[in-house]
């Protein structure tokens, strides 16, 4: 079944919002002792979340406005969900906590390694799953 153009289009806004999100965590993780590691592990989270949005989009699901990833899991059909979720509860704690002070444990540089491991997991499991229109860059339309 083809996806409304309108719910890919704007699936394709979530892909590219996901997409500057791993840059930005690609980018502050390669500053290697400098690395801002809450800031890898929040825009980690951020893709995640962004492409567990775009694929909800895709097939026309609506969704609550949450940070939450394993609501946004719970939402998918059954043959969308992948083993990759798995680690989603992980990254759970950095959509707030990374971004403010208090009394939680520091991120450390294994958080923030493995926070954008697992947001390029799930980047990869969903890319899979969206329509190929969803994936294209603005400049590739015609």
């Amino acid at each position: 079944m083809t996806p409304p153009p309108d719910a890919v289009a704007q699936a394709r806004r979530w892909v590219q919002a996901a997409e500057e999100d791993l840059l930005t965590a690609r980018s502050m993780l390669a500053l290697g002792k400098r690395s801002p590691h809450a800031v890898v592990a929040f825009h980690s989270q951020q893709c995640a979340e962004k492409y567990l949005k775009s694929r909800l989009t895709s097939l026309s699901i609506s969704f609550p406005r949450t940070h939450d990833l394993l609501e946004l899991v719970r939402l998918l059909p059954r043959k969308g969900k992948f083993r990759a979720m798995t680690d989603a509860a992980f990254l759970g704690r950095f959509a707030v906590e990374a971004r403010y002070p208090g009394n939680h444990e520091p991120v450390t540089g294994a958080d923030a390694r493995r926070a954008l491991r697992i947001a390029k997991n799930i980047r990869m499991a969903i890319r899979g799953q969206l329509p190929k229109a969803a994936l294209r860059q603005p400049e590739e339309e015609e």
